[in-house]
């Protein structure tokens, strides 16, 4: 009974401690990912809010990229020596296909970046509640509600979920961020994979950061390059519920946002790490002993 007794001791201490160190792990995901969409929102709103009215102010997209990019900066630097710094449900995602990540875990972190996506955009909004307030009160989004996500010089949409432009089709927005988000895993492989660059973990945020930017800029033209479905999605439901209205999920008939903000970007991850791990992981001869591995991510290699 005594031996009994000590198991079961045993069991529940070793699942509590299971569920902290999640629990642990998840508020480093949401803490990441708020930080990644209150820069990003922010650095674009300084940027894109017209308080005079004039609707065809340039808009310095270089900057844009660049608070996104050191946004993402800030939320991997805060996250990752707990979680991995994931901070994208499409990393997550590609990682599990990978064996690197338990799927057990992934539900749980998309949820937390997702929730945190929700609230760093809530929050800048409310830093510039103001000035988004008076560009809603200029025509023609004074009269069209519908125009304050999309659809006019004016529209304010954009500053915290993505749309497309004008010129753009389903089909090309959906290509663009498979061939985007392929490109910006294999671009985080590279960085973090220790049988490679060795890029010491200190340095690693760094050049994430300067890869996203880099993406954004080279990518954004036609969607405004999500890459991350938390990062479109949270967002857009909070505009959703602050007064933007259901037009938010409209463009292209309502199948941008599912396509081009969620499909596209998780599907291009998956790609990514794969072609990764086939063109360059693959031909690995590690000495005996050692494990192809990522920082902060599981290190079971695909089998």
């Amino acid at each position: 009974m005594s031996n009994n007794n000590n198991v079961r001791r045993d069991e529940d201490s070793a699942l509590t401690s299971n569920i902290r160190q999640l629990i642990k792990e998840l508020m480093a995901e949401f803490l990441g990912t708020y930080m990644l969409l209150l820069i990003g929102c922010s650095g674009t709103a300084a940027y894109v809010l017209n308080i005079k009215g004039i609707p065809n102010k340039p808009v310095d997209y270089a900057g844009v990229n660049y608070c996104w990019g050191f946004g993402a900066f800030v939320g991997i630097c805060a996250s990752m020596a707990i979680s991995g710094g994931h901070i994208n449900p499409a990393v997550s995602i590609a990682f599990a296909t990978l064996r690197r990540f338990p799927w057990t875990k992934v539900g749980p972190y998309i949820l937390a970046q997702t929730v945190g996506a929700f609230l760093g955009a809530a929050t800048a909004y409310l830093v510039y509640l103001d000035q988004i307030n008076m560009q809603h009160n200029l025509e023609p989004l004074r009269n069209h509600t519908e125009l304050r996500a999309f659809g006019d010089a004016l529209s304010t949409g954009g500053i915290f979920a993505t749309y497309p432009a004008a010129h753009s089709t389903l089909l090309v927005c959906f290509i663009e961020q498979v061939v985007a988000t392929c490109s910006l895993l294999i671009s985080v492989m590279v960085v973090v994979d220790k049988n490679n660059l060795n890029v010491p973990m200190f340095l690693q945020p760094f050049l994430l950061a300067f890869v996203i930017a880099t993406h954004a800029q080279a990518f954004g033209f036609n969607t405004g390059c999500a890459m991350n479905p938390a990062r479109d999605f949270g967002p857009r439901l909070f505009t959703a519920m602050a007064g933007w209205g259901l037009n938010v999920f409209s463009p292209l008939d309502g199948h941008y946002w599912w396509s081009a903000g969620i499909a596209g970007p998780t599907l291009g991850a998956v790609m990514g790490v794969w072609i990764y791990y086939y063109v360059i992981e693959y031909f690995y001869s590690p000495p005996k002993g050692l494990n192809t591995s990522v920082d902060g991510i599981n290190d079971t290699k695909p089998v």
